[in-house]
């Protein structure tokens, strides 16, 4: 075996097991990463609707989305004094694009 080995005969199987785990490491290493990213970014926007979101900016944002498809709902949950999760997306995209030009 120890000869085989030497000699080369088991060197793509070898090879292989290596790029699987190499690909392993690789994969964990990326979720991590992704989740770190993940909870940044809503760290960030947590900041953004706490220093920026107000009403007049969501009665804002709503009137944009007139015509919009789930507009109706997103105005009736608003009159009801809710923000639905429509609306909440809309809000944060704009607060984040908001940002980004402030950062450039």
């Amino acid at each position: 075996m120890l000869e085989a080995l030497k000699n080369g005969y088991y060197q793509n199987e070898v090879s292989q097991f290596l790029k699987r785990k190499k690909t392993k490491r690789t994969k964990e290493t990326e979720e991590v990463e992704n989740k770190k990213h993940q909870q940044a970014e809503s760290e960030k926007i947590l900041k953004l609707r706490a220093q920026f979101q107000t009403p007049e900016l969501v009665e804002n944002i709503l009137s944009q989305k007139q015509g919009c498809i789930g507009y109706d709902l997103m105005f009736r949950d608003w009159q009801q004094g809710k923000i639905n999760k429509l609306l909440q997306g809309f809000v944060d995209s704009w607060l984040l694009k908001q940002d980004v030009a402030e950062e450039l």
